[in-house]
């Protein structure tokens, strides 16, 4: 897994693979810190941390993937480890668009709640909202595994 910030030379091209795979462009997210995570040399997943609040203790993530099996219990591990441990974050939340509805499987599979807000997305478009909290990560049965192993 690549760990990268704004200025590293790596920050700028995993930014364009995550936004590019979300709206089909080169919008900006706010900065943050990105991990890529890699099959061999090729960057296959970009996950970001970022809007992080820490008077609050939340952050929000934004990924996507070219690869339907690249959240592997190490990667999840890694990912909210650095949230949750590393930043101290409460809470992690993901804003996903419904239609895209495999991450969204995924991360409530993890352990995050979901809430379908309307018209976050425009007049005729919802969002799916996802809040994953410290307490829930650390007693979740991923976790569990790896503490075992």
């Amino acid at each position: 897994m690549i760990r990268a910030y704004p200025g590293d030379a790596a920050y700028q091209p995993l930014h364009s693979f995550l936004t590019r795979r979300i709206w089909g462009d080169d919008r900006t997210l706010s900065p943050g810190t990105i991990f890529g995570i890699t099959k061999g040399e090729t960057v296959t997943a970009v996950a970001l941390f970022h809007n992080w609040q820490p008077d609050a203790g939340v952050i929000d993530i934004s990924a996507a993937s070219d690869d339907r099996r690249w959240l592997t219990r190490p990667v999840l591990a890694g990912l909210f480890g650095y949230a949750f441990n590393e930043l101290g974050a409460q809470a992690v939340v993901a804003r996903i668009d419904p239609d895209r509805a495999s991450l969204a499987r995924i991360f409530t599979a993890y352990g995050f709640s979901r809430f379908d807000l309307p018209r976050m997305r425009g007049r005729d478009k919802g969002e799916a909202v996802l809040i994953l909290g410290d307490d829930d990560w650390r007693a979740n049965k991923f976790n569990a595994r790896l503490r075992a192993s």
